[in-house]
């Protein structure tokens, strides 16, 4: 089973020079792991059982292609990175108008993901699909979250529905587990109890007004020719306490568009220089 001791193992070794990488996987394992060991010193936590919930939530995303279709999908240690970095940084909630830390009935600070927006570029056939899907679901049905919306987009709805439809087979292969957390039609991933819910979308920026969005996975973000999906989708999470932007993509060529905009800015966050 995937541990949070894997994910940080994989970035001392990719650190340590054990693992070949390229400079922003280096940087991106740096940043993590000093990050564990001083960020309580900027009021950055590592949780290690929020961090946990994800990928015990994975032992019951079965894999839904190929020979391995319906068996559980065996996170690599650089999928294990990718989903402890993102959910198992938490910072105390702020109240917006007092500037003090929220806290609960019992006198202890809320703390939320610190994380709103991730960025992961990879090659082709490493998966990116079944590792949004998975995060898709998780969103809509495992995250403590009444009234989730989680929407996969994409330039074509054809595009975006590629994962949604992963995320629609899963349920399907692992019917003793999601499909006891969810019901689902052509249209959409649903989960009665909490009124949650996972939907494609396409790029049509001009019909996306009215989301409240917990979760959006922008799938293929090299494609898209302008920003506008992503700044509706953007907008569209400020109602949510710890709400999650996921951007993820084959590398491409356009320098103009949203995808090398928001690649720039990540490279800039692991140099330090923003």
């Amino acid at each position: 089973m995937a541990k949070v001791a894997d994910g940080i193992r994989y970035a001392e070794r990719v650190v340590a020079g054990d693992i070949v990488a390229g400079k922003y996987v280096k940087q991106a394992c740096s940043r993590f792991l000093n990050d564990i060991q001083h960020g309580e010193e900027r009021g950055i936590f590592f949780s290690e059982s929020r961090a946990q919930h994800i990928l015990n939530f994975y032992k019951f995303v079965p894999h839904v292609k190929g020979d391995l279709a319906g068996k559980p999908i065996d996170l690599m240690d650089w999928h294990i990175f990718i989903l402890i970095n993102i959910f198992g940084f938490i910072t105390p909630l702020i109240n917006e108008q007092t500037g003090k830390q929220v806290v609960n009935e019992r006198g202890k600070a809320v703390m939320d993901r610190r994380f709103r927006t991730a960025y992961s570029e990879v090659a082709r056939k490493n998966a990116k699909s079944t590792l949004s899907s998975g995060i898709g679901l998780y969103m809509a049905g495992a995250d403590g979250e009444g009234g989730a919306e989680v929407y996969s987009a994409a330039t074509t709805r054809d595009q975006a529905r590629i994962v949604f439809n992963d995320a629609v087979n899963m349920i399907k292969q692992s019917k003793a587990a999601l499909g006891r957390l969810f019901d689902f039609n052509k249209l959409a991933i649903f989960q009665e109890r909490t009124a949650s819910k996972f939907e494609p979308l396409s790029s049509d920026a001009n019909n996306l007004d009215g989301l409240n969005i917990h979760c959006a996975i922008v799938d293929e973000l090299h494609a898209h020719k302008t920003r506008a999906v992503w700044d509706v989708l953007e907008t569209a999470t400020g109602a949510r306490s710890q709400p999650l932007l996921f951007g993820i993509t084959t590398s491409g060529f356009n320098k103009e568009g949203i995808c090398y905009e928001i690649r720039d800015y990540a490279t800039k966050v692991l140099s330090g220089l923003v």
